[in-house]
């Protein structure tokens, strides 16, 4: 049976807006915007291949769970690819977080999760709180920090030396992965100082 599609109203945009009524369509453009942006997904329309486990790499996306609590962060692997495989020893990775974007705001990324369509900003204010940084032990096997499956849930997990677990959700397509890392390399290279006011809003005014 064929498919109906409605005709946008002359004038209307090609892309839906935040406030789009259709909740369907709304559905749509989400799973078009994972398809574009997503390698592998724990929750994507393809299985894994029987055996295959996600490693984590720059691009991985996981769930860290707070301490007691059923809440928990997003947060994106920033780790350079090449200090991902061939690992001899326990190794630091590096993540930014990644925060759900309410009703309006900018978002950078559409994820599934529990069945669910959550998008999420990343703060290029680079600070303390956005920023995370753990230890992991590789496989001794792949030399990887390689997923495990947890027996209740069947969901892939990576687990840190502090015992703390991450949640597999997604790795990113390689561009968009390395364009975010290199953002936020951007990012951390900005220069402060601390200046004459008038001198500095000088350099602000327009004209």
């Amino acid at each position: 049976m064929a498919r109906r599609y409605r005709r946008a109203p002359r004038g209307q945009r090609l892309y839906l807006t935040e406030g789009a009524a259709d909740v369907i369509e709304q559905e749509r453009t989400s799973e078009l915007a994972r398809l574009s942006s997503h390698a592998r997904e724990a929750e994507g329309y393809t299985p894994s291949p029987r055996g295959w486990a996600p490693h984590l790499t720059i691009g991985s996306i996981v769930w860290m769970r707070a301490e007691n609590e059923e809440s928990g962060t997003y947060m994106l692997c920033t780790q350079p690819i090449c200090d991902t495989v061939r690992l001899q020893k326990d190794t630091f990775f590096s993540f930014t977080t990644l925060t759900p974007s309410g009703q309006g705001e900018d978002f950078w990324l559409v994820i599934r999760t529990n069945e669910q369509h959550v998008k999420l900003r990343m703060n290029l204010l680079t600070t303390a709180s956005t920023r995370h940084f753990a230890s992991f032990k590789p496989d001794n096997s792949t030399r990887k920090i390689t997923a495990r499956v947890k027996p209740q849930t069947g969901k892939f997990f990576f687990e840190d030396l502090g015992e703390k677990e991450y949640s597999w959700i997604a790795d990113l397509d390689q561009l968009k992965a390395q364009r975010a890392a290199s953002e936020m390399a951007s990012a951390l290279g900005r220069v402060g100082l601390d200046e004459y006011e008038w001198l500095r809003r000088g350099g602000n005014l327009k004209g």
